[in-house]
């Protein structure tokens, strides 16, 4: 706790890298992110997305769009 009240921004970039890093090894084909994030959290040693600067699961997808690292489209079901 001391060592994320000292550097609570670095904390959050590192975690949030560490995730998106997981998060895309899971996601490489077209699929349902939520499907993606539900294989992902499996692992019991995974990065909590609470850890991270994004709050929800389609704050990260447009994350990801925006950058380019996925490309997106919104369907009824969710982000793919």
């Amino acid at each position: 706790m001391l060592l994320f009240s000292e550097n609570a921004s670095q904390v959050l970039t590192d975690n949030a890298m560490e995730f998106k890093r997981t998060f895309i090894d899971t996601l490489r084909t077209r699929v349902l992110a939520n499907a993606a994030y539900q294989e992902y959290i499996s692992d019991r040693h995974h990065m909590h997305m609470n850890a991270t600067c994004w709050s929800t699961l389609a704050q990260f997808c447009k994350y990801l769009g925006r950058n380019g690292d996925c490309k997106l489209e919104e369907s009824e079901r969710g982000w793919r």
